[in-house]
C-alpha cells in the first residue's frame, strides 16, 4: 500500500507543477490585459431568448384535405 501511495503522490506532484507554473505566468499576463466594457446588450439577449406570448392558429392538413379544397398551394389550402 505504501508503494501505491508514493506513486500516487509522485504522479500528482508531477501533474501539479505545470499548473503552478502556468498560474504564475497567467498572473504576469493579467497585468497587460485591457478592460472592455459592453453596455445595453443584456436586454437584447433576454428578448432574443424569450418565447413569444402570442396564440397562433394551427391546423392539420393532409393530402386528401388539400385535394378536396382544390388548392394549388399550401397557403391556398389554409386560407380556404
Amino acid at each position: 500500500m505504501k508503494s501505491l501511495s508514493l506513486l500516487y503522490i509522485a504522479g500528482s506532484l508531477s501533474l501539479s507543477s505545470p499548473l503552478l507554473s502556468f498560474a504564475e505566468e497567467a498572473g504576469v499576463v493579467n497585468n497587460d490585459v485591457e478592460v472592455i466594457e459592453v453596455r445595453s446588450l443584456r436586454q437584447k439577449l433576454d428578448q432574443a431568448g424569450r418565447l413569444k406570448d402570442v396564440i397562433q392558429k394551427t391546423e392539420v392538413l393532409d393530402a386528401l384535405t388539400i385535394e378536396n379544397k382544390n388548392a394549388l398551394s399550401l397557403t391556398a389550402a389554409i386560407n380556404n
